[in-house]
C-alpha cells in the first residue's frame, strides 16, 4: 500500500466499495507490553506452582503431625495455643493476614495482566491474516466496561478465547483464591465444639490445623490457572500484535488513523450510537498493516457481519455513574455498614462468622468487583472529561489510564490533577486492605485478640464510609452524562475524530513511541477541546478538535438542525506516489 497525505476528492462512494488486498507474507510487528510477555507470564505461572507446592507442604506439616508430634490435642498442626495472647506476633500475622494477603497481591498481578489482554485484543485481531477483521470483532468491541465475570462469557461469544482465559485467570486469582486462603487455616476444635467443653473451652488447647478440604480447593484453582496461563502464553507467542507501540490515548489511535480511507467510513457518526456504528462498518473488513489502519475487503451480503454481532446501543453514561446504578450499589454498602457490627457482636448474628467465614470475605470480594468496574469507568472517561471542559493540554490526548498498574495510578492522576479519579483509585487499595481485614473479625470466639479485632473493626468500618461518601461524590459530579456514547471503543473514537483538523498533528506518527507524540504535541502547543467544531469538509461536526471550537456540547442537543452548511466536497485521504 502506498502513502496517502490528506487532500479534498469526491470518491467516497468509489472507495467505499473497494477492497484493498495486502501480501500474505507481509512483516507484522509484534510489540507487546510487559505484562503480555513471555518471561512475565512464565514467572506468574512459576508463582502459582510455588503456591501449590506450599499449601500442600503446609497440610502435608499439619495432618502428618511433622511440625507437632504426638496425639491431639497435643500433636497435630501448626502451632498451638490456650489463649490466643501466647501466639507470637509473627504466628497471628501468618494464621490471620498473610493468607489473604498473598490472596490479594496474586490476584492484583494477574488483574493487571488480563486488563492489557483485554486492551490488546482489537489489535490482535485487526493483525491476523491478510484480509483483515471484522469491526464487529476488533474496532467496535471493548471490555473494560463488563463487570469482570462476565468478561469470559462475552470473549467466548466472539471466539476470542485468549480474553477469555485470561478473564477466568483474574476472576480465580482475584476472587475465588483470596476467600479460599482466608479459611484454609482454621482453629481445631471449632468454636462450636469447644462450647460443649469446660469452661467453654477457654483453658483448652487450640491448634491452628491446615483445612483439607480448603487446601484442595485452593490447589484446583491454581491448577486450573496454571492450565489457561500456558494456552496464553502458548497463543500469545504464535499470533503478532501488529503494534510497533504503546497504542495509548486519543493520539495512538488518531496516529494509526493518518495514512489511509479508514476515516471515510465514519462519515454521520459524530453522534451515532454503538449499533449504528457497527451497521455502518459492517460490510468492510479492517487491518492493522505497518503500524496503521487501513480498509481491507469489501464483504459480501451473506459474509457481512449481521446484526446478530451487533453491539447493543449502551447508554450514553456508564451504568455505575448514573443512579441506577450507583443507587443499588450505595444501599449495598450501608446495609453492610450497619449489619457488620450486628456480624461481630449480636450473638445470634455472629453465626454468620462461626459457621461460614468466608462469607465475609466473599462480601469484601465481591465489593471490589463491583468498585473495579467503577473505577474502569473513570479511567476510560477522565481524557474525555477534560476534553470536554475545553482547552485542555496536549497531554491529554496521550492519557491513558485503562491499564496503569495498580497503586501507580494514583501518583499518576494526582499528577495530572485528576483529584476525583486520583481519590477513586485511592479507595480502590483501602478496599483490597478491607478483604485482608474482614476476615479478622471475631470478638468473642477466642480467635482474635481485642486489640487486633478492635483494629479490624475500625479499618473495616471506617472503609465502608470513605466507600459511601466516594460513591456519593462520584454520583454529585459525574452523574451527567457528557457524550453521545460511550468512547471506550477504537470506532467510537475515530468517529469522533473522522473531520477533526488536528488529524494534522499526527503526520507521520504512527511509527512513533507514546513519549515521541507527546513531545510532538508539546512542541505544536495547541490546546483541544470536546465539541461542535468546522471540520475539514467545511461542516459542523462533533467530536475533538484544537481550539477554538464552535461551541460547547450539550447532551441530547444538535445544532446542525438549525444550521445549513454550504455544500462542500468531502476530504479524505487519497493515494499519491
Amino acid at each position: 500500500m502506498e502513502s496517502r497525505s490528506i487532500h479534498r476528492a469526491s470518491t467516497f462512494d468509489t472507495y467505499n466499495k473497494q477492497s484493498f488486498y495486502f501480501p500474505p507474507g507481509r512483516h507484522v510487528p509484534n510489540w507487546k507490553p510487559i505484562v503480555l510477555q513471555t518471561w512475565y507470564l512464565i514467572v506468574l505461572i512459576v508463582l502459582t506452582l510455588v503456591m501449590i507446592v506450599t499449601i500442600e507442604v503446609l497440610y502435608q506439616l499439619s495432618d502428618r503431625h511433622i511440625l507437632r508430634k504426638g496425639p491431639p490435642p497435643q500433636g497435630g498442626g501448626l502451632f498451638s495455643y490456650i489463649k490466643i495472647d501466647n501466639l507470637t506476633t509473627l504466628q497471628f500475622a501468618v494464621w490471620k493476614y498473610l493468607p489473604t494477603l498473598v490472596g490479594v497481591i496474586y490476584g492484583i498481578l494477574w488483574k493487571v495482566t488480563d486488563e492489557e489482554l483485554k486492551r490488546s485484543e482489537p489489535y490482535y485481531q485487526l493483525s491476523k491474516g491478510a484480509s483483515g477483521a471484522l469491526a464487529a470483532e476488533s474496532l467496535n468491541i471493548e471490555y473494560h466496561t463488563i463487570w469482570s465475570p462476565m468478561v469470559p462469557i462475552a470473549a467466548i461469544k466472539y471466539r476470542q478465547f485468549v480474553v477469555a482465559a485470561g478473564g477466568m485467570i483474574s476472576f480465580l486469582a482475584s476472587t475465588t483464591v483470596p476467600i479460599f486462603l482466608s479459611v484454609v487455616i482454621r482453629v481445631d476444635p471449632s468454636q462450636e465444639q469447644r462450647k460443649e467443653l469446660p469452661d467453654n473451652g477457654s483453658n483448652a488447647v487450640k491448634r491452628l490445623v491446615v483445612d483439607a478440604v480448603w487446601t484442595r480447593l485452593v490447589e484446583v484453582n491454581l491448577g486450573t490457572i496454571v492450565v489457561l496461563a500456558i494456552y496464553v502464553v502458548w497463543k500469545l507467542t504464535h499470533r503478532r500484535s501488529g503494534l510497533l507501540g504503546d497504542p495509548s490515548g486519543i493520539a495512538g489511535i488518531a496516529a494509526m488513523a493518518n495514512k489511509s480511507h479508514i476515516l471515510m467510513d465514519f462519515r454521520d457518526l459524530d453522534v451515532a450510537d454503538e449499533n449504528r456504528i457497527h451497521k455502518q462498518l459492517a460490510k468492510r473488513t479492517y487491518i492493522l498493516h505497518k503500524g496503521a489502519l487501513w480498509q481491507a475487503e469489501v464483504l459480501s451480503d451473506a459474509n457481512a457481519s449481521h446484526d446478530a454481532d451487533a453491539p447493543r446501543a449502551m447508554n450514553p453514561h456508564p451504568l455505575l455513574l448514573r443512579i441506577k446504578g450507583m443507587g443499588p450499589f450505595m444501599a449495598f454498602c450501608f446495609v453492610m455498614l450497619v449489619l457488620l457490627p450486628l456480624m461481630v457482636y449480636n450473638i445470634q448474628m455472629k453465626v454468620i462468622i462461626e459457621e461460614a467465614p468466608w462469607v465475609i470475605t466473599g462480601i469484601s470480594i465481591f465489593l471490589k468487583s463491583v468498585w473495579e468496574l467503577l473505577e474502569k469507568e473513570m479511567r476510560m472517561l477522565e481524557p474525555f472529561w477534560q476534553l470536554f471542559h475545553r482547552n485542555a493540554e496536549s497531554g491529554v490526548l496521550t492519557l491513558d489510564y485503562s491499564a496503569t498498574i495498580p497503586g501507580y495510578i494514583v501518583i499518576k492522576a494526582l499528577s495530572k490533577r485528576h483529584f476525583l479519579l486520583a481519590w477513586v483509585t485511592t479507595v480502590t487499595i483501602l478496599i483490597e486492605v478491607l478483604t485482608v481485614v474482614m476476615g479478622s473479625l471475631d470478638f468473642q470466639g477466642g480467635e482474635e485478640s481485642d486489640l487486633s479485632s478492635s483494629i479490624s473493626f475500625s479499618l473495616a468500618i471506617t472503609i465502608f464510609v470513605l466507600v459511601l461518601a466516594t460513591e456519593w461524590a462520584v454520583l454529585h459530579f459525574r452523574r451527567h452524562p457528557f457524550l453521545p456514547r460511550q468512547p471506550g471503543t477504537i470506532s467510537s473514537v475515530l468517529a469522533f475524530i473522522h473531520q477533526s483538523r488536528m488529524l494534522t498533528d499526527f503526520e507521520g506518527t504512527e511509527t512513533e513511541s507514546t513519549l515521541q507524540r507527546k513531545k510532538r504535541l508539546a512542541r505544536i502547543g495547541k490546546r483541544y477541546g470536546f465539541g461542535w467544531y468546522l471540520g475539514r469538509d467545511g461542516k459542523r461536526h462533533l467530536g475533538i478538535d484544537h481550539e477554538p471550537l464552535l461551541e460547547h456540547y450539550r447532551f441530547g442537543q444538535d445544532p446542525r438542525e438549525a444550521v445549513v452548511d454550504a455544500p462542500v466536497g468531502w476530504e479524505q485521504y487519497d493515494t499519491v506516489d
